[in-house]
């Protein structure tokens, strides 16, 4: 997977011709947690790929750019209070790992709107021949907007169930791994957490 702990977790790892869902609740921070494994893949050399369907570029590469140079993503903003802009030690560091991003081997971002599966399966058999690699792991960033769950006249329920078989064959077609952002329902009330017992509260329902 990349990161050493989630490996203890998971038995089979990233393995090919599968799928990994990352679910929760809005706000819990599922997708810093999918752009922080991409993070680790980057750096162990294992062939990523990461489709943003939600967030703009900009967005995720300030998110990304801030975990690499270990910095708090506040430094890549203006700060209104202070009246200052970005630090040029900081300005440069960032326009150095932007380029060092552009130019990855093995690291394809996607950022576009109205995708369907088969859209996106061209994209990876692309990537993968400019690779030369035959595996890689494939995130889906929110895995619902991709078309295929959302255009039709069936119910949702037959529509998602549709979609994520057509995902399972595209999966084993292309031999990789994907890993699916996927939200929640969203809780009727606000909640607060103050200790890891209250964790327990966000753990999602059956449905």
């Amino acid at each position: 997977t990349g990161c050493s702990y989630l490996n203890q977790h998971l038995l089979e790892g990233f393995a090919p011709q599968k799928i990994t869902t990352v679910f929760g609740q809005s706000g819990v921070g599922k997708s810093t947690y999918a752009l922080y494994l991409n993070n680790k893949q980057i750096n162990k050399q294992i062939p990523a790929m990461r489709f943003s369907l939600e967030m703009p570029l900009i967005s995720e590469m300030d998110r990304l750019i801030a975990q690499r140079l270990h910095l708090p993503i506040s430094e890549l903003y203006y700060n209104e209070e202070m009246d200052m802009g970005i630090k040029e030690e900081v300005l440069h560091l960032v326009e150095k790992e932007r380029e060092k991003l552009e130019n990855l081997p093995y690291f394809r971002y996607v950022e576009e709107e109205g995708l369907y599966i088969k859209d996106i399966e061209e994209m990876i058999d692309k990537a993968k021949k400019e690779m030369g690699v035959d595996y890689m792991v494939v995130t889906i960033d929110l895995l619902t907007m991709i078309k295929d769950f959302n255009v039709g006249s069936d119910s949702k329920a037959v529509l998602y169930e549709n979609a994520m078989n057509s995902l399972h064959e595209m999966v084993r077609r292309q031999n990789i791994h994907l890993v699916g952002v996927v939200q929640s329902k969203r809780p009727s009330g606000k909640v607060n957490v103050n200790s890891v017992d209250d964790i327990e509260r966000l753990r999602p329902g059956i449905e």
